[in-house]
This record gives structure tokens, C-alpha cells and sequence, in this order.
């Protein structure tokens, strides 16, 4: 199986173009029109060259297609150390140590009365 792309190419233009699934026919009506000059008798004739040409592009797939299979190889010593890492931090009980527990902020050097001008009278 394989897809083609035809080119139409009429007076060396490129007129039409059209991926199939296989090899057709493109036309753009003009090759129709011409006749060829062929008589009946032994004579000799001559033949007109047509303007019409079809170009075609291939691209076929392979008939043995096999799907690539994946395969890893496992270091058992890089999965043993990150599965014993991983377990050991979730059963670990770190305790964090809090520096702040017991601070107490220092007593302001301004007058806050004053400051906001409230006063008791």
C-alpha cells in the first residue's frame, strides 16, 4: 500500500494536483479536444504531441511492517536504592527543630501615645 501524489500539468503548468491511493487519471478537459491526425490508410502520419501531461509521485510502505517493541533493561542495583530511599524517607520521623518558640519581639523605643496622639483625660 502506498500513497501517490498527481501533478496535472497542461502547457507546462501545473493545473492540478491530487494525492490518491493508488494510480488515476487526472484531465483538465483539454487533452479531449485534441485529436491526433491518424487516417485509416497505410500512410504515414504524424502525430501532434499534446499539451496534457500527468506527472506522478510514489511513496510506498513496506509489506513485512513490523511495530518496533520496546525493550529496557533495568539496573536491579538503581531500582533496589530508589525504592529503599523512597520507603525510608516516608517511615522517617524528622523532627524539625523551631529556633522561635520562645522569642519574645523587644519592647518599642517610641511612645506610642504620643505618636497617635491619644490621651486619657
Amino acid at each position: 500500500m502506498g500513497f501517490t501524489l498527481a501533478t496535472h500539468y497542461c502547457g507546462g503548468y501545473a493545473v492540478k494536483s491530487k494525492l490518491m491511493l493508488g494510480n488515476g487519471e487526472l484531465d483538465c478537459g483539454m487533452a479531449k479536444s485534441d485529436k491526433s491526425c491518424e487516417s485509416d490508410s497505410m500512410e504515414t502520419s504524424v502525430k501532434k504531441k499534446g499539451c496534457c501531461e500527468n506527472q506522478y509521485t510514489s511513496i510506498n510502505l513496506e509489506d513485512d511492517y513490523q511495530p518496533s517493541v520496546l525493550q529496557a533493561n533495568l539496573d536491579y542495583n538503581f531500582v533496589f536504592t530508589f525504592v529503599y530511599t523512597f520507603v525510608e524517607l516516608l517511615n522517617s520521623n524528622i523532627e524539625l527543630e523551631v529556633a522561635y518558640d520562645d522569642y519574645s519581639p523587644p519592647l518599642r523605643n517610641i511612645d506610642v501615645q504620643v505618636l497617635f496622639q491619644s490621651f486619657l483625660i
